[in-house]
């Protein structure tokens, strides 16, 4: 089977990692796997730079293109395929990627998927709304194309539930064959953890040797953590506000690109930016703004006693690609009950109401503070690791596919 892979080429959150992950594990498979991707994130990056040397600051928000550069991207794209060239396309975008216009421009350029004029095309919902054109670069239109676009699809895979509920509830999508299979852990199987010496500073101190004795009765100090790209639905605010509330000894470890950014973090944490510490209440709280590859992932989750992921309630967010690295390795997990947070978790860790941070506080004091429960979890989350293995969602996709691709 010949394989279209159109998705997003860049370093920040998960789509791309998986991308890699799914186009080899899919050869692996027997399958020819051509890649094809507008780039990186449609932001003017030198903009930002130039703004940033006027105004003698450290940093500038880059600023996103318009919408006409938007659009001449994706036909830029779309142009550059010979639809008879393959039996499938695989499409993924995220929030913010200029791929999302694909489904409409297909349509304008080759006529409506399934017609005949070109191989079917499997959409994998990774946000169930997209805010690129209703928030950033406001355009009523474009916003449209891209919700409706979706539902023209010959087929949708779905990471949970709770995506295809939200989005097979859309006027248009009954009908549309669909897949569920769990999203799963990007750290490739047979990855290494680099060694301490290889481990950028922040990443060393996770070592338990530096935390003996630091914790309840000179216990070993707990350590959680979380991963991934600062965005306006991981706004740790709530979670800063639970630190001053607990009473149990916890270090935390946030990385990730953007949390260096209070517009982009939605609080400030420029005083906890590695290699420094910030204390709040009996919380020692760490910040490594920046990308970490799957080695140093995988050194990270290896560490964690727990992650913590205190979400709020997004209209674009279905769930979380970091939280099944910590599942797929065995490592329980607290989180607020938004998206498909609970449905991951199941009974591998603990799930608390969004926006109450003395719910979160009481929960993260009972799992820091009770090594026998962290062991519970974390048993649990063993069970539940094959669900969220790289084998079993390639064969899963594999077989969808080739479903389609052969009606």
């Amino acid at each position: 089977m010949r394989i279209l892979l159109i998705g997003p080429d860049h370093d920040r959150g998960s789509i791309p990692p998986y991308l890699d992950l799914l186009a080899a594990g899919l050869g692996e498979r027997g399958a020819q796997v051509t890649r094809l991707s507008a780039g990186g994130l449609p932001l003017d990056r030198e903009s930002a730079r130039e703004s940033a040397r006027e105004s003698a600051r450290e940093s500038a928000a880059p600023r996103f293109w318009s919408a006409e550069r938007i659009v001449a991207a994706a036909e830029a794209l779309v142009a550059r395929i010979d639809p008879d060239a393959f039996d499938l396309v695989s499409l993924h975008y995220g929030n913010l990627e200029v791929e999302q216009l694909v489904p409409v421009l297909w349509e304008r350029r080759f006529g409506p998927s399934g017609s005949g004029s070109g191989p079917p095309i499997v959409a994998h919902a990774h946000f169930v709304d997209w805010t690129l054109f209703s928030t950033h670069v406001v355009d009523s239109a474009l916003y449209r194309a891209v919700r409706t676009g979706i539902g023209r699809m010959d087929g949708l895979v779905f990471f949970g539930e709770y995506a295809r509920r939200a989005l097979l509830d859309r006027d248009g999508l009954r009908g549309v064959p669909t897949l569920v299979s769990y999203f799963p852990t990007t750290i490739p199987a047979g990855e290494r953890a680099p060694g301490p010496g290889a481990l950028r500073p922040a990443l060393r101190e996770l070592d338990p040797a530096s935390r003996a004795g630091r914790g309840q009765g000179g216990g070993l100090l707990p350590l959680a953590t979380m991963y991934g790209f600062a965005n306006p639905w991981k706004d740790p605010s709530d979670l800063l506000a639970a630190f001053q509330r607990m009473r149990v000894p916890l270090m935390v470890l946030l990385a990730g690109h953007g949390w260096d950014r209070p517009e982009r973090a939605g609080a400030d944490l420029r005083a906890a930016l590695s290699p420094r510490r910030l204390r709040i209440g009996p919380v020692e709280l760490t910040v490594l703004a920046d990308y970490i590859g799957p080695g140093e992932r995988l050194a990270l989750v290896a560490a964690s006693d727990f992650a913590v992921f205190p979400y709020r309630r997004h209209e674009s967010f279905q769930g979380s690609g970091a939280i099944t690295d910590y599942l797929a390795n065995g490592v329980p997990v607290v989180a607020t009950d938004v998206a498909n947070m609970a449905e991951l978790i199941g009974d591998a860790g603990v799930v608390v109401p969004p926006g109450d941070p003395a719910a979160l506080a009481a929960t993260l004091d009972r799992v820091a503070g009770d090594a026998g429960l962290r062991a519970a979890l974390a048993l649990a989350a063993r069970r539940r690791a094959p669900r969220f293995s790289l084998a079993r969602h390639l064969d899963d996709c594999d077989a969808f596919y080739r479903t389609l691709a052969a009606r």
